[in-house]
């Protein structure tokens, strides 16, 4: 298991790649582990206690991709955005 994290841990990778190819230093990862902490419980303190959104907001930022045939047959993104209250928007 040991050898398993060292070689495949996303976040044991990233550090040492940061400690050895970016010359950070221990105190400059600690620093932004911290600022990492606080987005994250930021962002889990407002999911868990903001109110619902309202259902008028229900069909609005939704990424939409717009299929067309191709001349192979097969199905192309040729235009993605978002859907907003008056449609379709880029």
């Amino acid at each position: 298991m040991t050898r398993v994290r060292e070689e495949q841990d996303a976040i044991d990778l990233v550090r040492r790649r940061l400690l050895e190819d970016w010359k950070l230093s221990e105190d400059e990862l600690k620093a932004m582990d911290s600022k990492v902490r606080e987005t994250v419980d930021e962002a889990s303190e407002f999911a868990t206690n903001d109110p619902e959104p309202d259902p008028s907001e229900l069909h609005t930022e939704i990424l939409l991709y717009a299929l067309s045939e191709s001349n192979t047959g097969r199905n192309q993104t040729i235009r993605a955005g978002r859907v907003g209250p008056r449609g379709p928007r880029p």
